[in-house]
């Protein structure tokens, strides 16, 4: 022990915070993972945070916790010191999230409700989010106080506990749309039936944010697609006048695989006043649908002039992966390669296809990439004979 505190004072008067690091290491620990405490060892460590960089603050917060409870004093000095640097006041804040102390939380409660620096109020609630059942009686006390309700929200939606839940949905129609957004999002990441009204309810919200969280949280529940009717719930965000609430609710609905949903998809699909962007996105979702009604909108779309639309549709087609999928889409793009479309002049378009038939790997698409292996276009060629390379090796697994 002697031989370890001669090397760290050395490395402390070098200002050699690494090896200072390195010394505290070696120091014995005791039945429950302890440091023997030694008030000199713990000063030295408290050098090493005030002095290090930040790599060297971070090695030694791993040390600090091992002398106990008597390192809480002082780090609480730290962090409710404002002279001194952000960054070691943040590692303070951080460490004291590993003491499951009336003291350690106490501090921690009070960085949230007086510091107005947004990172040092994060760590706080990050630390106090960390010490788990114990901190959420004080969070749910700063939930009742507008200054710190929406770090204590933060710092609840970290603790699954069904207490700190139950406290979260006591502000879920606060009037801070941030506050609302992090609650739903945290009750879509639990499976409880009982949260489901609230998600519905959420998707009428005014804020764009926490329309998007409900229909991210609806969407999960989709094992249960009839019985909560999630078609009819989510069908009218594909008409939200925000073209991101779209674009999620496409989504979603998509991922339902029903016939149902992809009729819903290709109807607004056809809509004149959809834009291009949700289109695309429409076009995605028939492919998530994974229905023979789906593949059969695909394929209608297929007759565009818009080459967007079609390279797109070629390029989810061609990575159908539900086996008795795969056969269909490679036919719908043997019909659309037969047809007479004017698109099909682009060598865009044909590479498209020809990448396509090479991911679904089927044997008929052999048909026509043997021909094309001849191709007066050189890539044209390369793609046809890579493709087909694909078609025979996945015809032998």
């Amino acid at each position: 022990m002697l031989e370890i505190l001669a090397k760290a004072k050395s490395a402390t008067q070098d200002r050699d915070w690494l090896q200072v690091n390195y010394c505290l290491q070696q120091l014995p620990l005791t039945e429950d993972g302890k440091t023997p405490f030694d008030e000199e060892f713990l000063n030295l460590a408290l050098t090493v945070l005030n002095y290090g960089d930040f790599q060297e603050r971070w090695e030694i917060a791993k040390i600090l916790p091992r002398f106990g409870d008597r390192v809480i004093p002082p780090l609480i000095e730290i962090l409710e010191d404002e002279e001194i640097e952000m960054e070691e006041r943040c590692f303070a804040g951080s460490i004291l999230g590993q003491f499951d102390r009336p003291l350690a939380i106490e501090a921690l409660m009070g960085c949230l409700q007086t510091s107005e620096d947004e990172e040092l109020t994060a760590i706080a609630a990050s630390a106090l989010a960390n010490l788990g059942e114990s901190a959420i009686a004080t969070l749910a006390h700063l939930l009742q106080q507008p200054e710190s309700r929406r770090l204590a929200t933060q710092a609840l939606s970290q603790i699954r506990h069904p207490a700190a839940i139950e406290s979260l949905l006591t502000v879920v129609r606060d009037e801070d749309a941030k506050i609302r957004t992090i609650v739903i999002e945290t009750l879509g990441t639990i499976r409880d039936r009982r949260f489901i009204p609230v998600l519905i309810e959420a998707l009428n919200d005014l804020d764009i944010k926490v329309r998007k969280e409900a229909i991210i949280a609806l969407g999960l529940w989709r094992d249960l697609t009839s019985e909560l009717d999630l078609l009819t719930l989510l069908t009218p965000r594909l008409y939200d006048l925000n073209l991101e609430i779209c674009q999620q609710a496409a989504i979603a609905i998509g991922k339902l695989k029903t016939s149902e949903a992809a009729a819903t998809l290709f109807h607004v699909f056809q809509s004149r006043a959809t834009p291009i962007s949700l289109q695309l996105t429409l076009i995605r979702a028939l492919a998530w649908n994974e229905t023979e009604a789906s593949l059969e909108y695909l394929h209608k779309i297929l007759s565009s002039e818009d080459e967007e639309k079609l390279l797109e549709t070629i390029r989810v087609l061609g990575r159908m992966e539900t086996p008795h999928l795969k056969s269909r889409a490679t036919r719908v793009l043997l019909d659309f390669f037969s047809s007479s479309s004017p698109a099909l002049k682009s060598p865009h378009i044909l590479k498209y296809l020809i990448q396509a038939w090479g991911q679904l790997g089927e044997p008929d698409a052999r048909e026509v990439l043997v021909p094309l292996q001849d191709h007066n276009t050189p890539s044209i060629r390369l793609h046809a004979i890579a493709a087909l390379d694909r078609c025979q090796i996945t015809s032998l697994e």
